[in-house]
């Protein structure tokens, strides 16, 4: 297995997302790392490019077909006329505190080139009680599973040496009933980073957000008023992390996260990005992931010619969309319903060249020609 590595300390999670993203680029965008092209080295950290999978606005009724570019890069040896699917890490792990192996941000990314749309599924952290490819059952966090793997890969349908990240997208694909080919991962350090290299991101915060505990990467507090801002990489990783916001949760997080990812995507996009993915990525330090040079460069022009509203996400959460609640020795869980989790999976990610019939997010107002920089805490 090959594993594109970009010189910098080894941070896997939102690296995932980033690759992914930049197979994404899904049309631009997962998000993360233009000029050297990444180098092959051993499971560790990688030097990658990544763009973000996108959330998106709601998809007219008659999209239009994609362009003869589209088509013909749909035809590249490098994918081969089918679905490329992604596992997107983020992982809880910054600088500025102990080192943690969780993985609190688990998103699947799927490109199809021949319908030229875009899937994302989130799965929340909490998710628990679901099969294991072997066959027993998990019951603790989804969030858990990767530190487990390196400590046990055999429990998880691994073998000692097996790449954890391989492990963990058999055990996700197992969870949803979808095949998953490849991994990205990034640390919350390398998603900042990312985010500065392409100078912000002008994001949407639909309902206001507050909250006074926050703190990471030198922000003291997080607010952001509803409406457009362009934020630094500290501010868009809060954007991405808050949860205990009055209101709050991890699901509004994690609705957040999907939407940012498209407008990370953008960034990437409007920054020239897909026009040299590999080089773009070499820029942006801690990234991770097995996806090879070829399949990203044939991702990224594909992904071009994806617009916003041929971009399908869900996200796993209580009531009817794959999980049931509960409080009990573990703390708040929520309990896998396979198959809601499964049928979700199957309308998301459709057959190759068939739209999905889920998922279409609604757009957000029209972005202003020019946009405020979201200002610092200041109280709520």
């Amino acid at each position: 297995m090959q594993i594109l590595r970009v010189p910098s300390r080894p941070r896997p999670l939102l690296g995932r997302l980033l690759a992914l993203g930049i197979t994404l680029s899904f049309a631009a965008g997962c998000g993360s790392p233009a000029s050297p092209a990444p180098t092959t080295s051993s499971p560790s950290s990688l030097p990658s490019a990544t763009q973000t999978p996108a959330a998106s606005a709601p998809t007219p009724p008659s999209a239009p077909a994609p362009s003869p570019t589209t088509i013909a890069l749909s035809q590249s040896p490098a994918l081969g006329g089918e679905r490329l699917t992604v596992l997107l890490v983020g992982l809880d792990h910054t600088t500025e505190r102990e080192f943690s192996e969780l993985t609190d941000t688990l998103i699947v990314a799927s490109l199809d080139p021949v319908a030229s749309t875009v899937s994302l599924l989130g799965l929340p952290r909490d998710l628990t009680d679901f099969p294991l490819p072997g066959g027993a059952t998990y019951r603790q966090k989804l969030n858990s599973v990767y530190a487990e793997i390196r400590a046990n890969p055999g429990r998880f349908g691994g073998a000692a040496g097996d790449e954890p990240y391989d492990v963990l997208a058999g055990v996700v694909s197992n969870l949803i009933d979808v095949p998953i080919d490849h991994w990205a991962a990034i640390d919350m350090d390398g998603f900042a980073g990312m985010v500065d290299e392409l100078g912000g991101v002008d994001a949407y915060v639909a309902n206001p957000i507050c909250d006074p505990g926050y703190r990471q990467l030198g922000l003291r507090g997080f607010e952001a008023p509803a409406g457009w801002w362009h934020l630094s990489g500290p501010q868009a990783l809060g954007l991405a992390r808050v949860r205990h916001d009055a209101g709050g949760s991890d699901f509004q997080r994690l609705r957040r996260q999907l939407n940012l990812l498209t407008q990370i995507r953008d960034a990437i996009v409007a920054a020239g990005a897909t026009d040299d993915p590999l080089g773009w990525l070499a820029k942006v330090p801690s990234i991770r992931t097995d996806l090879a040079p070829e399949t990203i460069v044939a991702a990224a022009g594909i992904a071009g010619g994806v617009s916003p509203g041929r971009i399908h996400s869900r996200l796993v959460q209580p009531f009817g969309s794959g999980g049931t609640e509960a409080y009990d020795d573990r703390g708040y869980v929520l309990s896998a319903n396979l198959d809601e989790i499964r049928e979700i999976a199957s309308l998301l990610f459709s057959d190759v060249g068939t739209r999905p019939t889920t998922g279409r997010q609604e757009a957000p107002p029209d972005k202003p020609a020019t946009l405020p920089e979201l200002p610092r805490f200041n109280g709520c």
